[in-house]
């Protein structure tokens, strides 16, 4: 195991012996251009987890330190064959420097590719992507269905995307009855339960589908501001 509990333009030795890395945890990262090149290199990569934050001494996060998602998944494809265990998190600086600059998160696209991983844990945002048109912002949302590989046992999506929780209930409940994932357990859902009066009756009618499956659902509550 590699565990980094803080990492700031950080660099690989290419010397070593990447191949032979398992686990990655970083606790707290200062993403920048190349800061994860070396992943690339760890090819046999098994469980990988990754907590952006925010330096406080900063007035912004500038457009190259923002985390690319999409970029990420390209690092991590090498170990497509192997990981099974995917985190990705934003610290409380980090989420909340993004929402003062309104800033936009880029998709991580699909997780299909990744055969075997069976845990995730990932922001709402990650999973769909935005338009803007004019000042009106539009979310378009591919289901969860065409997003998650079938191996998946636990799903955690957080900071679920203010207006859009009502749609992503309903499009678990779909996966969930569906067969796109059949050994899925677990569901973890980080929602404002404020946000949406009707909310909590699609959440019971949606514990219910997953208790006829032997699926655990658990709710956070997780308030926008």
């Amino acid at each position: 195991m590699v565990e980094y509990p803080i990492v700031d333009h950080m660099s690989l030795d290419k010397t070593y012996n990447s191949s032979s890395v398992r686990q990655i945890i970083v606790d707290e990262a200062y993403w920048s251009p190349g800061v994860l090149d070396w992943l690339v290199l760890c090819t046999k990569l098994e469980h990988f987890s990754i907590k952006m934050e925010f330096e406080s001494h900063l007035d912004e996060i500038l457009d190259s330190e923002k985390f690319d998602a999409s970029l990420f998944r390209k690092l991590l494809l090498p170990s497509a064959t192997t990981l099974r265990t995917l985190r990705i998190c934003y610290g409380k600086r980090y989420r909340d420097q993004l929402e003062y600059q309104d800033a936009e998160d880029v998709p991580f696209g699909t997780f299909s590719d990744f055969v075997v991983m069976e845990d995730i844990t990932v922001r709402h945002s990650h999973l769909i992507g935005r338009v803007s048109h004019d000042s009106t912002d539009h979310w378009d949302s591919k289901p969860p269905a065409k997003i998650f590989p079938r191996s998946l046992k636990r799903i955690e999506i957080t900071d679920v995307v203010e207006g859009h929780q009502l749609q992503l209930v309903s499009q678990l409940s779909e996966l969930v009855e569906g067969s796109c994932c059949p050994n899925l357990e677990a569901v973890v859902l980080h929602l404002d339960i404020r946000e949406e009066y009707t909310l909590i009756d699609e959440l019971n009618c949606f514990n219910l589908e997953c208790e006829a499956r032997d699926i655990v659902l658990n709710v956070q509550v997780q308030y926008h501001y």
